[in-house]
């Protein structure tokens, strides 16, 4: 069954492509009010058209997502930057030259480092020790809608939410540790070319 997967996917007319853009994450403390943290979202991908509209198109995403919050006068935020692999179902109307289309995305991530930073009058920041998270691993769904135009430039926005609790344990001023923390959620927009 996977040697048909391959062979079908060799023989078929697909396209690597490179992707870069902007997320913005956040969450929300119940303690705090939080705001949306913006940073880089790149990577690359392939994008293999099925018929009748659908195309299929995992990628490989290099992405950061944290949160921002006010405590105390504080300004605080956290960055933990994540390895994601999106597998992504696109279905659209081929108008030739323009592609509109709709994609629904599960993905799985892996966290490869944080940084949480305290701009008070004695300004803090530590990387965090991705031992102290409960879990490095992600796991999600995204939605969205995007436009393919001379099947090479792709523009796509998409808004998803993790579906597992961020925890993370610090010893100090700032701790997540014991509290229902909820999940990351946000939008990116990314801008592909397709070769």
């Amino acid at each position: 069954m996977i040697a048909l997967l391959v062979c079908a996917t060799l023989s078929a007319e697909g396209h690597f492509g490179i992707l870069a853009g902007v997320n913005n994450s956040t969450l929300s403390l119940s303690d705090f009010k939080t705001g949306g943290q913006y940073s880089f979202a790149g990577g690359v991908t392939y994008n293999l058209p099925l018929g009748y509209g659908f195309a299929f198109q995992p990628e490989l995403l290099y992405t950061v997502k944290g949160t921002k919050w006010t405590e105390e006068g504080t300004d605080n935020n956290y960055r933990v930057s994540y390895l994601e692999l999106p597998l992504q179902v696109q279905w659209g109307l081929d108008l030739i030259v323009f592609k509109p289309y709709l994609f629904m995305e599960p993905f799985v991530g892996l966290a490869l480092a944080g940084r949480y930073n305290d701009q008070s009058f004695a300004v803090s920041s530590f990387n965090m020790d991705m031992k102290e998270m409960r879990s490095r691993f992600e796991y999600g769904v995204g939605a969205g809608a995007g436009l393919l135009i001379g099947n090479r430039i792709q523009i796509a926005a998409k808004y998803y939410w993790n579906l597992e609790d961020f925890n993370y344990k610090y010893e100090g001023a700032w701790t997540l540790d014991g509290k229902k923390t909820p999940a990351h959620r946000g939008f990116n927009i990314l801008v592909g070319f397709l070769f």
